[in-house]
């Protein structure tokens, strides 16, 4: 049995006040599930189980990716979307100055126009965390959390490091 599933992710959607816009990433993935006979072994407490006799079933490469998108709050029209060829599994950061931030596990953090989606930044190291913006003395600083193991979402890994980043001055 092929089974193909598309849900949002564990950080859930984000708001954006200055675009009145939600922003929310989601996963595609399709595995081959292989339906484990009546009784045929026993759950084991502590470990996820789901009936098949092959875990969380073989991974379908060609059917497997993840997009962003921005939906107006009112609405609920798609202002826009962005295709990643694999899951999206970071937060999303939408900021005052008009951006939102996220990344995906082909190794971009990435900074989109809030209004039409377009990439305003992209830099490597996969990236399944959390993202923040803060200031100091009127900076500002964008914090990432990257590298990320874990076999089932991803082919590549990296080192876990937080990455900073400091936005040109605008003053």
């Amino acid at each position: 049995m092929l089974a193909c599933v598309s849900f949002l992710h564990r950080f859930g959607p984000t708001y954006s006040p200055r675009q009145n816009a939600i922003y929310v990433d989601s996963i595609d993935w399709c595995t081959l599930i292989k339906l484990a006979p009546a009784g045929a072994f026993q759950r084991q407490y502590g470990t996820p189980f789901v009936g098949s006799s092959n875990g969380f079933g073989d991974s379908d490469p060609n059917h497997r990716g993840g997009w962003v998108y921005a939906i107006d709050a009112d609405s609920g029209k798609v202002l826009w979307r962005h295709h990643s060829s694999l899951p999206m599994v970071a937060s999303l950061t939408p900021t005052a100055g008009g951006i939102v931030l996220t990344g995906d596990l082909e190794g971009n953090l990435l900074a989109f126009d809030a209004a039409s989606g377009k990439v305003l930044l992209k830099t490597t190291g996969p990236i399944g965390g959390g993202i923040g913006t803060y200031m100091v003395a009127g900076r500002h600083y964008i914090a990432v959390a990257s590298g990320m193991k874990n076999a089932i979402m991803q082919m590549r890994s990296g080192p876990a490091a937080v990455v900073i980043y400091a936005l040109p001055s605008t003053g």
